[in-house]
């Protein structure tokens, strides 16, 4: 449905380009239909081909020749490299990803606060476990998995209540997920402060994740372990959520160290 917003002069088209590498971003895994992308974004189909036209010729995006569905490009990975801050963030997580995946026998994950989603950055497998939604890149509603929860439950309760009404909002259009167990996942983790998921995204499927805080206290990101058919696991989720923190502590602690490397570099 074509949007309804009134013009704005000189920023429509960077914002509509903008919703459409987000799309196309969210959706890497698959590659995205020109229709699909036309309809989330809420643009019409003659818009959203010139839109990604130009992307295509600035390698942003590229279209896969076998179905025409559109990916990340290069250019988006070039960009990426540009930002050295997040790759010490990924750096500062991997050891305490790696003792978390082998500890609980599972797989680990962080994943990176994105507005009013969370995008995974990082995994280590002790298990392989085989998920669309935990690959580094993917882009998800912070109310619609554990990962993003643990972020959720620490916000203002006003801001928190706004994100969860406009995901549930959402999700009223999708039939096939099963809107009654993702609310209890929501209210649950609300309640505990950390993000549990007992098997209401998937059968069998239970993952626990805390928080990571920057240097200064803000929780920007999460720290999660996800196991699947193991009926302890989700028993032990107040001890697991006790033991992630301290990995989560560290990784601030390796984030604070590095801050304070650069500062002595710049000042030099």
């Amino acid at each position: 449905m074509p949007t309804t917003e009134p013009r704005r002069s000189g920023t429509q088209s960077i914002e509509r380009a903008l919703a459409v590498i987000r799309d196309v971003a969210a959706h890497h895994q698959f590659g995205a239909r020109l229709t699909d992308i036309a309809e989330r974004c809420g643009m019409d189909m003659g818009t959203t081909c010139r839109v990604l036209a130009c992307l295509v010729r600035e390698h942003v995006v590229e279209q896969r020749a076998s179905d025409k569905r559109y990916l990340p490009g290069q250019g988006l990975f070039e960009l990426g490299l540009t930002v050295p801050a997040y790759r010490s963030l990924q750096e500062a997580c991997r050891q305490p990803m790696e003792r978390v995946a082998r500890r609980f026998k599972g797989a680990s994950f962080v994943y990176l606060r994105s507005g009013t989603d969370v995008v995974c950055i990082a995994r280590s497998d002790h298990v392989l476990i085989h998920s669309a939604w935990g690959q580094p890149g993917t882009r998800r509603p912070m109310p619609a998995l554990a990962a993003g929860l643990a972020v959720l439950s620490q916000l203002p309760e006003v801001e928190a209540d706004a994100i969860v009404k406009a995901y549930f909002k959402q999700l009223a259009q999708q039939k096939r997920v099963n809107a009654l167990e993702r609310r209890r996942m929501v209210q649950r983790s609300r309640k505990l402060g950390y993000g549990f998921n007992d098997g209401n995204v998937a059968r069998g499927l239970v993952s626990v994740a805390v928080p990571i805080q920057d240097p200064e206290g803000v929780p920007f990101a999460s720290l999660s372990v996800v196991n699947i058919d193991n009926p302890s696991f989700a028993q032990r989720a107040d001890e697991i959520a006790e033991s992630l923190r301290k990995d989560s502590l560290l990784i601030t602690q390796r984030l604070a160290m590095q801050m304070d490397s650069n500062h002595l570099i710049q000042d030099d």
